[in-house]
C-alpha cells in the first residue's frame, strides 16, 4: 500500500500541475466531489494535504473557509486513513526525498503527526462533511451521494477565523 502512495506522488511530481490526488480504489465517493475538484484555487496557500475522507478518529479542526457548502478546516491533531487527499507537487516531492527508514503505513507516515516525524512537517487540512468513504467504514451508506451526510467523528471549532487566510491561488 505504501509503495502504491509512493508511485503516485511521484506521477505527481513529474507532471505539471502544481497539485495531485490520491485515490485508493476502495472509496465510495459523493457526486460533490467532481465540482470541488475541478478548480483547486480554494486550497489554503500553507496547504501541505487536504484530507478529503473520513477517519476513524476524533478530530479536532479549525474552520477556516468554505468550498461548495463544506468547511475548509485545519487539522489539530493525528486523523487515520489515506483514501482519499490533495497535496502539492512540493509535498509529493518532500515525502518521496524521506529516508526509507521512516516510511511507515501510508496514512500515520502523513497523518500521525504523534508517530511520525513526516507528518509533523506538514501542514493538514480536511474538508468537512468529507467527499469520501473507503468501504471498510462505509456502513450504512449506500450510495455516494449520501456522503453529504456520513457521520464522521469530525469535530469542527466554530470560531472562523477566515478573514485572516488568503485562499486565492499562488
Amino acid at each position: 500500500m505504501f509503495l502504491s502512495h509512493r508511485k503516485v506522488w511521484q506521477e505527481i511530481v513529474d507532471g505539471e500541475a502544481k497539485y495531485g490526488i490520491v485515490l485508493e480504489d476502495d472509496l465510495h465517493i459523493s457526486a460533490a466531489l467532481k465540482s470541488v475538484i475541478s478548480d483547486l484555487s480554494w486550497i489554503p496557500k500553507d496547504a501541505d494535504i487536504v484530507r478529503l475522507e473520513s477517519t476513524t478518529n476524533w478530530v479536532k479542526l479549525t474552520k477556516l473557509g468554505q468550498v461548495n457548502n463544506r468547511e475548509i478546516c485545519l487539522v489539530n491533531n493525528d486523523t487515520w486513513g489515506a483514501g482519499a487527499y490533495v497535496l502539492s507537487k512540493k509535498t509529493a516531492r518532500f515525502l518521496l526525498e524521506q529516508s526509507p527508514a521512516l516510511w511507515l503505513p501510508a496514512d500515520t507516515y502523513i497523518f500521525a503527526k504523534s508517530l511520525s516525524n513526516t507528518a509533523r512537517a506538514l501542514k493538514i487540512y480536511q474538508l468537512n462533511p468529507v467527499l469520501v468513504c473507503q468501504d471498510k467504514y462505509a456502513e450504512g451508506v449506500v450510495d455516494s451521494n449520501q456522503l453529504t451526510k456520513f457521520d464522521s467523528e469530525i469535530e469542527v471549532d466554530q470560531s472562523d477565523i477566515s478573514s485572516t487566510f488568503d485562499f486565492k491561488k499562488n
